[in-house]
């Protein structure tokens, strides 16, 4: 199949890339089809990938190591994990599919959100109970 899109110069696939990642983790509240799409997640990772590559090819500054590593990092950087959170919050309180899904499910879409970004199981289970009443205290025995 012929290539449907090429970025071929390092520096505005760098452009692309940070395109991407704004779309992906700081659109709207009404833009949550971008956070929570398979499509821009794997945008992000090719993107990503393509970067590190061009960095090994000595075309765009850095370390690819680094840049990968950074990305594959167990805890994201915290304006992904705020943007994160708030999608979840966002996409909770609009009901449908979210409180019908099983917690793994939950965590499934949550893994998701957080792509291309590997997110570390804590953070994962904190992110797929999002919008889950906290259990009612347990009565005190001494009536207190």
């Amino acid at each position: 199949m012929a290539a449907l899109f090429v970025v071929d110069d390092p520096y505005e696939l760098n452009a692309l890339l940070r395109a991407l990642f704004a779309a992906k983790f700081h659109a709207p509240e009404d833009g949550l089809e971008l956070a929570g799409s398979p499509f821009p997640a794997r945008l992000c990772e090719r993107a990503m990938e393509a970067l590190a590559a061009a960095q090994e090819a000595g075309l765009l500054p850095g370390s690819a190591t680094q840049t990968l590593a950074a990305h594959r990092a167990a805890v994201p950087p915290e304006p992904v994990s705020a943007s994160v959170r708030r999608h979840l919050s966002a996409v909770a309180a609009r009901g449908g599919n979210w409180g019908r899904w099983s917690l793994d499910e939950r965590a499934d879409y949550v893994r998701l959100v957080f792509r291309p970004y590997v997110a570390e199981e804590s953070l994962v289970r904190e992110g797929a109970g999002a919008g889950q009443a906290e259990p009612a205290a347990a009565p005190d025995p001494a009536g207190m």
